[in-house]
């Protein structure tokens, strides 16, 4: 029979707060301008991770991110993850926990955890149970809900204007998809470049700008094309956590 790794709880513990200012004249977003003051909340949290394996007699442990751990009473340093951290509340013949804490103040990391297990009589080979990617991280800075609204409504814009000018893939994945965490990723130059040239194509007349509108398209291609490749593209979403509550933000 198969046993799931559930997660049983999570808490947070305020380690502090202040205020924030982002200036995005010197740092410019494609959909946040001007100059931003918010509160940033720091805290630890603490994740409570649970197998239950019926009245089946194994022995068991954890490996996180692949390293096998020793059993601690105390919070002990996650191999690959420095400001998480882990320990291993009392089990029960046929119920073990692990319990995994963020530094206060840290960004969002994630470990791999898999649970692993012997049977009797001989207690060996080693066979691998449920396993799960867990993501804790330590602030959020809580924003004026009305510039994340006004945000949020620049973002919708551009990704229909994108959506309309642009080849994306179908299906499109349900917002945050692909396009939209392009967008929300873009700084700097790159995001005054993109800013002009969606502009731009909404205002383009096809009959007459067809060429122009076409080298456009495929620059804009390329640059969600090279986002979509890098490190930062649509596999690193297992690594990141659902955008907040309105008003919050984690970055």
């Amino acid at each position: 029979m198969t046993y799931p790794l559930v997660e049983k709880s999570r808490e947070r513990s305020e380690a502090g707060r202040h205020f924030v200012i982002e200036d995005y004249t010197k740092t410019p977003s494609l959909c946040r301008r001007g100059v931003w003051v918010g509160r940033r909340v720091d805290f630890s949290e603490t994740v409570l991770m649970s197998f239950e394996h019926g009245q089946d007699d194994l022995s068991v442990g954890w490996i996180v991110n692949g390293a096998a751990i020793s059993p601690a009473g105390y919070y002990a340093p996650c191999q690959g993850a420095p400001t998480i951290r882990y320990r291993c509340p009392g089990d029960g013949r046929n119920l073990h926990t692990i319990s995994l804490m963020s530094t206060p103040g840290s960004d969002q990391d994630c470990v791999d955890l898999q649970v692993v297990f012997t049977r009797p009589p001989q207690w060996n080979p080693l066979e691998y149970g449920p396993s799960k990617k867990v993501c804790l991280q330590g602030r959020i800075v809580e924003w004026p809900w009305f510039l994340l609204q006004q945000e949020q409504q620049c973002w919708e814009r551009f990704r229909n204007v994108f959506e309309k000018y642009v080849v994306v893939p179908r299906p499109v994945p349900a917002p945050p998809g692909p396009v939209e965490r392009w967008i929300a990723s873009l700084r700097g130059d790159e995001a005054a470049t993109v800013r002009a040239e969606l502009d731009t194509v909404e205002q383009l007349d096809h009959a007459r700008d067809g060429d122009f509108l076409a080298e456009i398209r495929a620059d804009l291609a390329a640059r969600f094309l090279r986002w979509a490749n890098s490190e930062d593209g649509p596999g690193a979403v297992d690594r990141s956590p659902p955008r907040s509550d309105p008003g919050r933000d984690s970055s």
